[in-house]
C-alpha cells in the first residue's frame, strides 16, 4: 500500500503473456461456473494472481528469503524421518507426511530461488539434496538430473559442488547398503523398468506403468480440448488429474492459457539471470502439476522478482561468481 505508485507491469513481453494467463482463468471460471460464487471466486483470483506478480516486482527478491529457513527445516524432517521415524517409505518430512512430490517441489524450488544469497547456499544445497535423497521421490532425481546437467553445461563447479556431490553420494552409498534403501527406491526402480516398452492401453485397465499413465491421461486431455477448458481448480484431484503443467492448462483453461504460461517461462528462462529457477520449474512440469495448482502463487512472484530484479547471475559453485546487485530492467 505504501508503494502503490511505483507497481508497474514491466516490460511487454513479460507481462502480455501473464495478463494473457490471467484473462484464460477468468473466461475459464465464466464458462465452467457451477454457481455465481463459484465463476466470480476464479474470476477474482485469476486477478490477483496477476496483482501478486505487480507486487513482486515492487518486494524484488526478498520476498524469497523465508525459503532459506524454510527449505533446511523441510530437509532436516525429512533425514529424521527417512532414517529414524519411518525409514524405508517414501516421505514429505514437516510439509507432508505421504506427499513426497510435493516435499521435493517445495525444497527445490525454494532452494533455486534462494540461489542469489551466495554465502549461505553452499551448505543448504548440501543439506537439501540429502533431504531429497530420503523422500524417495522419483520427481526428485529427474529434477536434480536436470539441474546437474545445466550446471555441468554452465561449468558451474569448484570444490564446493563436489564437496556436496561427495556427501550426498556417500549418505546414499550407505543407505543402500541397508535394506531400507532399497525399499526406499523399489517404486522408482519399478517404475522405470515397467515404462521400457510400455503399452499406454494398459492404464485403461489399471496395470500401466506411472509413465504410460500420464501420457494417457495426455492424450485424453487433447481429446477432450474445449476452448476454455474445463474448470480452473487448485487442489480439486482425481484419478483423471494431468500430470503435466501445459497439458493440465489446456484441460483446465483450454489450449491458448497453456501457449501463454510455455512462453512467459520460456521467456523469463532466456531473458533473465534466473536461470537454475526456470529450469526446475520447467522439469518440475513434466511429471507433477504442483506449480500450477497446489503453488500456483509462486510461479506468478518468480515472474516478478525475474522481471525486475536482474541479479548478475546465478552460479553457485564457479568461483568467480558474482555476488551482484538489483537492477531495473527497462
Amino acid at each position: 500500500m505504501l508503494n502503490w505508485h511505483t507497481v508497474d507491469l514491466g516490460p511487454r513481453l513479460a507481462y502480455v503473456p501473464l495478463l494473457l494467463l490471467s484473462l484464460f482463468i477468468a473466461a475459464s471460471g465464466v464458462a465452467n461456473a457451477t454457481s455465481l460464487n463459484n465463476g466470480l471466486a476464479t474470476v477474482l483470483f485469476g486477478g490477483i494472481l496477476l496483482g501478486l506478480y505487480a507486487v513482486s516486482r515492487t518486494i524484488g527478491r526478498a520476498i524469497f528469503t523465508p525459503f532459506l529457513i524454510a527449505v533446511l527445516i523441510e530437509a532436516t524432517s525429512c533425514i529424521v524421518y527417512g532414517m529414524w521415524i519411518t525409514p524405508g517409505q517414501k516421505l514429505g518430512g514437516l510439509v507432508s507426511t505421504s506427499n513426497y512430490a510435493i516435499a521435493a517441489t517445495f525444497m527445490l524450488f525454494g532452494t533455486v530461488v534462494c540461489l542469489h544469497l551466495k554465502r549461505w547456499i553452499l551448505p543448504v544445497v548440501a543439506i537439501v539434496l540429502v533431504g531429497l535423497l530420503f523422500t524417495g521421490a522419483p520427481e526428485a532425481l529427474f529434477v536434480v538430473a536436470v539441474l546437474g546437467a545445466v550446471v555441468l553445461a554452465r561449468r558451474d563447479w569448484s570444490r564446493g559442488l563436489w564437496i556436496a556431490t561427495g556427501i550426498v553420494v556417500m549418505v546414499g552409498v550407505l543407505w543402500a547398503m541397508t535394506s531400507h534403501g532399497g525399499q526406499l527406491y523399489s517404486y522408482t526402480i519399478w517404475a522405470a523398468k515397467s515404462s521400457v516398452g510400455a503399452d499406454v492401453s494398459q492404464y485403461v485397465f489399471g496395470s500401466g506403468s506411472p509413465l504410460s499413465g500420464r501420457w494417457y491421461l495426455i492424450t485424453e486431455a487433447v481429446k477432450d480440448m474445449t476452448p476454455f477448458g474445463h474448470g480452473y481448480t487448485l487442489g480439486m484431484f482425481t484419478p483423471d488429474t494431468v500430470h503435466n503443467i501445459p497439458m493440465i492448462i489446456v484441460d483446465q483453461i483450454g489450449i491458448g492459457g497453456a501457449a501463454a504460461w510455455t512462453f512467459a517461462t520460456l521467456y523469463f528462462l532466456v531473458k533473465t539471470k534466473w536461470k537454475y529457477a526456470f529450469t526446475a520449474v520447467l522439469a518440475l512440469s513434466a511429471f507433477d502439476h504442483a506449480i500450477w495448482t497446489q503453488v500456483a502463487p509462486w510461479w506468478w512472484a518468480l515472474c516478478g522478482v525475474a522481471s525486475t530484479s536482474s541479479i548478475e547471475n546465478d552460479l553457485v559453485f564457479r568461483k568467480d561468481r558474482a555476488t551482484g546487485k538489483a537492477k531495473m530492467v527497462r
